[in-house]
C-alpha cells in the first residue's frame, strides 16, 4: 500500500481509549410449539389462502393494501409479521373479518355459528362500495350494540331530536 493510502487508514481507525459499544448477543427465535412464530405463520397462511380463494393475485393485493409486492410476499410466507392495523386492512380487502386469520382455538366464545355469522357480516360490508352506506350501517351496528348492553346514552355524533 502506498504512504497515502495507509495514513488515510489510520486516521478512520478508532482510539484504543475510545470505548466501543458493547456487543450483544442476539437471542434465538423460539420456534417451539404454540410460539409466536407458529401463530405468525398460521395467519401468513390463512392471508396466501383467503387471496388465491379470490383469484388475487400477489401484485393486485400489495397494490390494494398500498405496500410493495415483495412485502405481500413476506407477510404470506410469514418472514414478516402483520401488524394489527394491516390486519384489519387486510381483512377488508379479503372481505373477511380479522377472526378469520386466527384459529378457532384462539378465540374464545365464539362458536363456528357465530363465526359464520361474521364471515357473511364482513362479507357483504366489504362489498359496499358507497362510503355513505359503510358509516351508515357502522352507526347502526354501534346502535345495536349499545342496546345489547343496555346503554341508554345518545352516541356524540347522533342528530339530536326535537
Amino acid at each position: 500500500m502506498s504512504k497515502s493510502a495507509d495514513s488515510v487508514l489510520d486516521r478512520h481507525q478508532p482510539a484504543a481509549d475510545v470505548p466501543q459499544p458493547p456487543v450483544r448477543d442476539v437471542p434465538e427465535r423460539r420456534d417451539g410449539a404454540g410460539s409466536a412464530v407458529d401463530a405468525d405463520r398460521f395467519v401468513a397462511g390463512r392471508i396466501r389462502q383467503r387471496r388465491r380463494e379470490l383469484s388475487m393475485n400477489q401484485r393486485d393485493f400489495a397494490k390494494a393494501l398500498g405496500v410493495s409486492l415483495q412485502q405481500v410476499h413476506k407477510y404470506e410466507t410469514g418472514t414478516n409479521r402483520v401488524s394489527a392495523g394491516r390486519l384489519y386492512v387486510m381483512a377488508g380487502t379479503l372481505g373477511v373479518s380479522v377472526d378469520y386469520f386466527y384459529p378457532p382455538a384462539a378465540l374464545p366464545n365464539c362458536g363456528e355459528e357465530a363465526r359464520a355469522d361474521k364471515a357473511e357480516l364482513a362479507r357483504l360490508v366489504g362489498a359496499l362500495t358507497d362510503s355513505a352506506h359503510r358509516d351508515a350501517l357502522r352507526r347502526l351496528c354501534g346502535l345495536f350494540l349499545r342496546a345489547e348492553r343496555g346503554e341508554t346514552t345518545r352516541p356524540a355524533d347522533a342528530p339530536r331530536e326535537g
